[in-house]
Formats: C-alpha cells, structure tokens, sequence
C-alpha cells in the first residue's frame, strides 16, 4: 500500500514538472514570436517614416522648382535689359578688336605675293609734277631712264652707287658714256615695292579691273592705293592733292643686261 502510494506521488509528481516545462517552452515561443513580430513592426515603422521624409523632401523641391519658376515680371524684364547690355558690351570689345587689326590676312597675304612672284619688272612712272620715267628693276639693280631724254641712271642698292650715262650716240654726240656719278639717296626713286614696304594699315574699299588686271583698292596709311591681287604690285597711289602712277607694267621680262651699264660705255 505504501508503495503504491508512493509510486503515485512520483507520477504527479513527474506530470506536475513535464506541465511546467511544456508551459516555459509555450511561453519561451511566444515571447520569441512576440519579439520578432515587434521589431518586423519597428523596421516597418522605420521604412514608412523615411519613405514620408523622402516624399517630404521631394515635395519641398518641387516648391522650390515652381517658386524659381514663378518669376515677377519685373525681375525678368531686369534679367533681359542686363543681357542685352552685356552682348552690346561684347560687340563693342569686338569691334574694337576688329580695329585694332591693322592688316587682316587676307591683304597680307596679297602683300606677301610680291616676294615670291616678282623676280624683275619693268614699269612707266609718272611723278606727282608729271615727269615721266622709264624703270627697270632686277634684284639690287635699278635703271632709270628719264623720258624722253638718251640718258639712264644705273644704280645699285647695295653698294648706294648712281652713275648716270648717255646711252645713244646719235642724241649725245660728245656726251656719249659716262656723263656723273649722282648722289644715290636724291637719284633714287621709290618703287612700288618700296612704298608697299611702308603700308602698316589697309581696309579694303573695292575691287576692280584697273588697266585689264585683277585689283584691290585700299585705304592706307600712304593714301588709297590700287593693287594688282596677283602679283602685290602697286598700281596707283592717292593722296590729297598727289598721284603717283605705275603703268604699262611687265613682270620677269627685265634680263641682267638691261639693268648693268653695258662694257661699251664703262671701258674709259
């Protein structure tokens, strides 16, 4: 009897403390589930409070967008005057640019043609006071021949020589040869090489045919000028009340006899 009894102590025993652990293990999962269902519920929370912080924000630039759109008329106009004034400004900085280019390319480069086109040329100049010459030009030598007398002037740049010769027997009778040696600097006359050498400004004005050849006309720091636009050479000069004329031009016809003083008349 005692042991039944106490066999069936035991067994309440052992029912009593399986109930409790079944019961901790029940409550352990449920504050588990209650745990993780709590910070599922947190982040959710978290997510909504930034995705309405980032709706926020958009909402406000796009306000900010409308109020930059929504311009009072007034300022608009301020912003269109002060625009205007700048691209004035702009064009008067490039104009001045403009005027400040003394030649521009394409005159230059006419000039430029001289150089490499011309080897020698023969010209008629007529003077301001109307006298009239016949020039011969071949590197450093230059015949002048005064019309419409029998004499010629050779001279050489390098050397600044000017001798002075009568050249037809026929005219000079007893003067034929040598007749002076001249002063260089007041026999020389200025070619129209020489004066294209001194052209630092030039606008063009026109072009044209002047005496059936291709031509500029130019406004110059020498006057206004007339210039063949194949071979640079200067055709006419203008200024004031003077004219200086080239004509009857031939180029790289002149040979080294026409420009040296023949043995003839400088063997003494």
């Amino acid at each position: 009897m005692v042991k039944k009894l106490f066999f069936l102590g035991l067994l309440l025993v052992i029912i009593l403390v399986v109930g409790c652990v079944k019961e901790k293990v029940v409550s352990s999962k449920e504050a588990g589930k209650a745990s993780i269902e709590e910070k599922q519920s947190k982040h959710e929370t978290e997510q909504e409070q930034a995705i309405e912080e980032g709706e926020g924000i958009t909402k406000e630039e796009v306000k900010k967008e409308e109020s930059e759109e929504e311009i009072p008329e007034e300022v608009e106009e301020e912003r269109i005057v002060k625009e205007e004034e700048i691209k004035s400004e702009e064009k008067v900085i490039e104009q001045e640019e403009l005027e400040n280019v003394t030649i521009s390319e394409e005159i230059q480069n006419i000039f430029e043609r001289s150089k490499t086109r011309i080897k020698s040329y023969f010209y008629q100049y007529i003077s301001p006071s109307g006298k009239q010459y016949y020039i011969y030009v071949k590197g450093s030598r230059i015949v002048i021949n005064p019309i419409p007398t029998p004499n010629k002037i050779y001279l050489d740049k390098e050397k600044k020589k000017a001798e002075e010769y009568c050249v037809i027997y026929s005219k000079c009778m007893r003067h034929f040869g040598k007749i002076a040696d001249l002063d260089y600097d007041e026999a020389y006359i200025e070619t129209p090489i020489d004066w294209l050498e001194k052209i630092t400004e030039a606008r063009k004005l026109n072009e044209e045919i002047y005496n059936g050849r291709r031509s500029w006309k130019l406004e110059t720091n020498i006057g206004v000028v007339i210039i063949d636009t194949h071979y640079g050479f200067i055709y006419k000069i203008k200024q004031d009340d003077k004219v200086y004329s080239f004509i009857n031009v031939a180029f790289n016809t002149v040979k080294d006899s026409d420009v040296t003083v023949p043995e003839y008349l400088s063997s003494d």
